[in-house]
């Protein structure tokens, strides 16, 4: 199998050797039964390639979220419906209630796009600074318990309001206001509470370049 990506090349540092120990989520349950030995690296790379374009069973494999301690995510049907929205969608909006579990859902599907492909930018425009530093926390609590051979590098570990990757991708979470976005070529924009109060979201066509 050859491998010429970025994305393959930045994930085969994270990858172990044939004669390493592999872990398990990345071995398929017919090739356990079939072979005695370890995956092969073309293997591993084989089955993170199928996680690229699968987000929702990506974040259900590593993801880890805290309710009364640490458990496994696993995804309601509307969550899963969301994430796979997320991916297939350009323009997606979600009417919710509070305590549903978007929130860290979308946490992990922003940290899941980041980890996927490299020199993306993402913006999150929250309602207030508490909310958007929420959101960059939930993001740094889904990495913290990926496992270590798939947690990507955080180059600004320290900082509260953004997330910068060794991959080149960066997520920076700003207070929604007149000037939120300006100058901004985002790859991915979350606009938090985006009906609340007066809220407007402007939009510029790239084909007639009116703005809405």
């Amino acid at each position: 199998m050859s491998v010429k990506s970025d994305f393959n090349a930045s994930l085969t540092a994270n990858v172990k050797a044939d004669n390493d120990a592999v872990p398990k989520e990345l071995v398929p349950q017919e090739e356990t039964k079939k072979k005695k030995g370890p995956p092969t690296r073309e293997e591993i790379l084989e089955k993170l390639l199928y996680y690229k374009t699968h987000f929702a069973e990506f974040i259900e494999t590593f993801g880890r979220i805290r309710s009364q301690g640490l458990k496994r995510f696993n995804l309601f049907d509307y969550q899963r419906e969301l994430i796979n929205n997320f991916q297939h969608e350009r323009f997606n909006v979600v009417l919710k209630a509070r305590q549903t579990g978007i929130s860290t859902v979308v946490g992990a599907y922003i940290g899941t796009f980041c980890i996927f492909n490299t020199n993306q930018d993402i913006l999150i425009a929250a309602i207030n600074e508490d909310v958007a530093k929420e959101m960059i926390l939930k993001v740094k609590t889904f990495y913290e318990n990926l496992p270590d051979y798939i947690r990507p590098v955080i180059t600004n570990p320290r900082n509260t309001e953004s997330i910068k990757l060794k991959n080149g991708s960066r997520i920076i979470a700003l207070t929604s206001t007149k000037k939120t976005g300006r100058s901004f070529n985002a790859s991915f924009l979350l606009i938090d509470e985006c009906l609340f109060g007066n809220t407007k979201i402007k939009v510029r066509n790239k084909i007639t370049g009116k703005i809405i």
